[in-house]
This record gives C-alpha cells, sequence and structure tokens, in this order.
C-alpha cells in the first residue's frame, strides 16, 4: 500500500470517527435551544390558529406535529443520521469513485504513477554527471510535474472528504433551522455546499480514469526503459503531467456548478505554487548560468555569492580545464 492511500484510509476512519463524536455532543449541547424553539413554534402555530389563517386545522396541525417530531428526533436524538447522511455523502462517493475506476481506488493509481514517475528520475539522476548536468535537472523536473499531480489528485480527495466531514460534524444545528421559513435557507446552503464537496470526488474519479491512466501508461513506459531513457522522453513525461494536471484544476469548478455551491476553497495555492517554482527555478538557473560563466573566465568561487552561482562556477571551471584550448579566457568570450 503507497503512501497516498494510507493516508486516505486513515484520513477516512479518523473523519469518520469525529462525526459520531461531534455530532453526539452538539446534539446534547442543543436540547435546551431546541425545546424553546419547538415551544415558540407551537405558539407561533396556535396564534395563526386563533386568527383563522390555517384552513384544515386537523390536517395542518398532524403535519405540523409530524415535522416537529422529525426536525427533534434528527437533530438530537440522530435519528438515522450517521446511517443514511453520514453514509451518503462519505462512503457512497467513494464506493463510486471505485466502481468507476473498475474497482481500483484513485489513489491506488496515484500511488502506482508516483512510484513509475519515482524511478524515471532516478534513472536520470543515475546518468547525470559534472559534465552531463541536464540528467540532473531532468529528473528533477520528473520529481516535480509528476509530483505536482499526484498532491493535487490526493489533495481533492481528502480536502474534499474533510469539508464534508466538517459539514455533516454540525448538521444538526442546520437541521433545526428547518423548523422556521426564515431558516430553511441555512438548511438549504447545507444541503448545497455537502453536495458540492461529494460531487468533488465523484468528478475527480472520472478524469482520473481518463487523464491518469493516460498518465500511468507514459510513466510505465518512460520506466520500462531504464537506464536507457532520454531527456526527450523525460520531458514528454513532464509535458504530460502540465497538461493533466490544467485539466485536474478545473474538477472543483465543475462540481460547484453542478452542486449549486461555490468551488473548493484552494486560496489558489497550486498557482501560487507553481508561480513560486517557476520564479525560484528561473533565478536558480540565472545564477547558475553566471556562475558557469565565471568559472569559464577563471573567477574564483566567493562566500558572498550564492550556492548555486558557486556551483555553475565550478563547473564552468571544470568544464573550460577539459577543453581543448584551456587557459583563461575574457568574460566577453564566453558565449
Amino acid at each position: 500500500m503507497g503512501f497516498f492511500l494510507t493516508f486516505w484510509n486513515y484520513l477516512q476512519t479518523n473523519v469518520l470517527a469525529t462525526i459520531s463524536t461531534v455530532t453526539a455532543n452538539i446534539a446534547n449541547s442543543l436540547q435546551p435551544a431546541a425545546v424553546t424553539f419547538a415551544t415558540m413554534y407551537v405558539m407561533l402555530w396556535g396564534y395563526l390558529h386563533l386568527r383563522g389563517s390555517i384552513e384544515e386545522p386537523i390536517m395542518d396541525g398532524t403535519i405540523r406535529i409530524i415535522r416537529l417530531a422529525a426536525i427533534l428526533g434528527v437533530a438530537l436524538s440522530l435519528w438515522e443520521y450517521n446511517t443514511v447522511l453520514v453514509d451518503f455523502f462519505i462512503t457512497t462517493p467513494a464506493s463510486l469513485s471505485d466502481a468507476i475506476l473498475g474497482g481500483n481506488a484513485a489513489l491506488n493509481i496515484v500511488d502506482t504513477v508516483w512510484q513509475q514517475g519515482a524511478g524515471v528520475a532516478e534513472s536520470l539522476t543515475r546518468q547525470g554527471g559534472a559534465t552531463a548536468i541536464d540528467f540532473y535537472l531532468a529528473g528533477i523536473a520528473v520529481y516535480l510535474f509528476v509530483g505536482f499531480i499526484c498532491v493535487w489528485m490526493a489533495y481533492l480527495y481528502c480536502l474534499s472528504l474533510v469539508a464534508v466531514g466538517f459539514l455533516l460534524a454540525i448538521g444538526p444545528l442546520f437541521i433545526l433551522g428547518l423548523m422556521f421559513e426564515t431558516t430553511k435557507r441555512f438548511f438549504e446552503s447545507w444541503m448545497a455546499q455537502l453536495s458540492n464537496y461529494a460531487l468533488i470526488i465523484v468528478i475527480a474519479a472520472v478524469a482520473a480514469k481518463i487523464l491518469l491512466n493516460m498518465l500511468q501508461a507514459y510513466a510505465a513506459d518512460a520506466a520500462a526503459k531504464g537506464m536507457a531513457i532520454t531527456i526527450a522522453e523525460a520531458a514528454q513525461l513532464c509535458l504530460a503531467s502540465f497538461f493533466i494536471l490544467l485539466f485536474m484544476r478545473q474538477v472543483p469548478t465543475i462540481a460547484a456548478s453542478l452542486g449549486s455551491g461555490v468551488a473548493l476553497g484552494t486560496f489558489n495555492a497550486l498557482s501560487r505554487l507553481l508561480k513560486g517554482a517557476g520564479g525560484g527555478a528561473g533565478r536558480s538557473l540565472y545564477q547558475f548560468g553566471r556562475g558557469v560563466a565565471d568559472g569559464r573566465a577563471g573567477e574564483k568561487p566567493s562566500r558572498y555569492q550564492s550556492l548555486t552561482r558557486n556551483l555553475g562556477n565550478r563547473l564552468g571551471a571544470r568544464s573550460q580545464r577539459s577543453a581543448p584550448t584551456g587557459g583563461k579566457i575574457q568574460r566577453s568570450n564566453v558565449f
């Protein structure tokens, strides 16, 4: 069992246990307020009855009593709460996801993709050296791109599970809101959010069926080549990971439009991460290139310069010493 699937199983077990504990505590603490609301509800119904606003008192009274009993029973005694609501919004999406993927857990596919991608990256780094630093860079790129898509897929599953757990844990509050017409909108918003987050897993499973299987085929083909893999083939794997990541980013938006909720609150974490990684990589490559130029020009490393620039300096000096011409050259003649 891989890391992502192990983490998912651990999280699912803890979320279910937390829901049971928190809902029981909230239901017990709501009893005084629920009795007060029920008393107000009966008083308002009696007032409407005295005013003659109710045309069929017996039928209307029966419906109101049954509805009040059901609301109090679910909110305070948790009638079938764990069996119906918790099972439907937590267990059912995961079961649908497994069915869509042919009985295979989505995070198991994520683990397979990560293991194959890590194998490709390891094969590339083994071919690296002082004169073949491009293999090191290709290996790091494979780690990053495959890691991004695996983390994002696991993030969608885990965050939707945690969000559903949060909402179900405080569910008795919103069920109690069904007593009055003005507070029904809170229950409707609660159900919309539950549907939104539950749909995340189902839509992500469909996306995984289409996209992750393709990425897994790319990774398996690249991993099968072992030490014979080239940088061009590694670049194809990185490009495939990047395109699939762009598609997977649309999953929360699709679920929000279907569930009448709002998109998952990722706070643009992925965008900021990619932007920061791109900016950091660009600065590092710039410093490394300056260091190579310094080394080829015969300048010595300095403790006042960055580590990346000093590494480039040493590599540039070594390549200059191994060149047939040798000797110190002017900076203007480096490139």
